[in-house]
């Protein structure tokens, strides 16, 4: 094998033992006061041009008493206390006695390992909580899944909210795969950048950076701040999860696929790479955190900017409360490379994966009851991230005056745009997030760049990640 092949070889064996039954965890996500104000929330209005495929059929007036509906999802934590809750709410205040038996499958990996399992063991969910790239490989696999259409051009099936306009369109838009409507939107969460806007002020700095030179000026400004002090530190603690990677990608107009084609090698993300290894290795910008909790760092002033996600609002907020700290802190975007922001985001959307029609309708019905507003908004009070429709952010008026931060994050919706909804993310992620871990490396030098971009979409493609 020749020499360059053997960078991405942990990734060959991880993904192989993934595949033949052990379950790794899905590349990890490193954690996150001024006066509230009431401001419009900027809502999407260029929705891509896709459309439920109309499809007009009869349903049952009623649904089977005493279904037992089977619901699997990759939560843990708050979350899957969480949808127990409403498991046993549904099962003993629904009309048709449906029982809602729920199995949490600890993460996006092991739940993909388990649907394929399943399909061998004939043990399948009747309702599942997924990722888009999962649902866009369900048929791969050999999953069929409903059309949801059907039941959501019914008058008697309908969603109980103000129907499919009531939910933010860059997330409704996003789970129709072949003309057909295969999940609904129940959880969206979002990658940002946690900036100390204190320390920035200290610093000279008035404006957020939105470009990369700005950001890079700040960060540098802080690195030699701290060197000054003799502290140590630096400006952004560096991150090679797949989510920050392509974060900056995207930063500099890079994609991981265009039209259905790799595009891993191209220049722009070349260019986000290189910006990455001047930051860390040119400059000393950015610099490695000892532990995977940088919060107390954060409010310690050791560094400017951290990479996470809004579940880490919460923790921030602690952190903050706990140490007694002062700094004023908010989300950002990633600095832009190419004129334009972009706030990356993923989540789970609700499907259904039974055959059976009624077993399939009471799924439904539970599906539209997790969607009422008020459900939908008990699901951001325990998580931190987006509500997928108007009407439950019409509800968290307090939560968003007893949590700022998440409040502004509300000013970037109009910027999201989703991780890859395709079965490459399973592959390409590890991929990505193993270039990263190169990158950083004291040995590794400018110009073997290229060479693991090449490298890594070869991998992919050998791995049979792209159709």
């Amino acid at each position: 094998m020749p020499k360059n092949r053997k960078i991405l070889l942990p990734i060959i064996i991880f993904i192989y033992t993934l595949l033949s039954g052990c379950s790794p965890d899905m590349a990890g996500n490193t954690p996150a006061v001024s006066t509230q104000e009431d401001t419009a929330v900027p809502i999407p209005t260029d929705t891509p041009e896709v459309f439920d495929e109309q499809i007009e059929i009869e349903l049952p007036d009623e649904i089977d008493e005493g279904q037992e509906i089977v619901f699997w999802h990759a939560w843990s934590g708050r979350m899957a206390n969480l949808m127990e809750a409403f498991a046993l709410e549904y099962s003993s205040e629904n009309q048709w006695d449906t029982e809602i038996l729920v199995e949490s499958h600890a993460d996006d990996r092991i739940l993909f390992r388990d649907l394929n399992d399943g399909v061998g063991e004939d043990r399948l969910p009747d309702l599942i909580a997924a990722p888009g790239f999962i649902l866009n490989s369900m048929e791969e696999i050999g999953i069929s899944m409903i059309d949801l259409s059907q039941y959501i051009e019914t008058d008697q099936w309908t969603l109980f909210v103000e129907g499919e306009n009531d939910f933010f369109p860059n997330f409704w838009s996003e789970d129709i795969y072949s003309g057909k409507r295969l999940g609904v939107p129940v959880y969206r969460t979002a990658y940002f950048l946690f900036y100390n806007k204190s320390f920035a002020e200290d610093l000279g700095f008035e404006e957020i950076p939105v470009s990369v030179e700005a950001y890079r000026e700040q960060i540098c400004s802080a690195t030699q701040s701290l060197a000054a002090q003799g502290v140590w530190g630096g400006g952004w603690i560096y991150n090679y999860n797949a989510s920050t990677i392509l974060s900056w990608m995207k930063a500099f107009g890079g994609e991981l696929l265009e039209q259905a084609d790799l595009v891993l090698s191209d220049r722009e993300n070349n260019l986000a790479l290189n910006f990455l290894f001047e930051i860390f290795h040119q400059d000393g910008c950015a610099w490695i955190s000892p532990i995977p909790e940088v919060t107390d760092y954060f409010f310690e002033r050791n560094t400017l900017t951290f990479s996470g996600k809004m579940e880490d609002i919460f923790i921030t907020e602690q952190v903050k409360e706990i140490g007694g700290y002062e700094d004023v802190w908010m989300l950002i975007p990633y600095p832009s490379g190419a004129g334009t922001q972009t706030v990356l985001s993923e989540g789970y959307s609700l499907a259904i994966t039974s055959g059976d029609d009624q077993k399939a309708l009471a799924a439904w019905d539970f599906i539209r009851w997790m969607l009422r507003p008020e459900n939908q908004a008990r699901i951001v009070q325990e998580s931190g991230t987006y509500p997928v429709s108007s009407s439950a952010l019409e509800l968290l008026d307090g939560f968003r005056s007893e949590h700022p931060e998440w409040s502004r994050s509300l000013d970037y919706l109009t910027l999201i745009e989703s991780i890859p909804r395709d079965m490459v993310w399973i592959t390409a992620s590890d991929v990505i997030s193993d270039i990263g871990w190169r990158l950083h490396f004291f040995t590794t030098k400018r110009e073997e760049i290229p060479v693991f971009l090449e490298e890594g979409e070869i991998l992919i493609k050998e791995l049979g990640a792209v159709r």
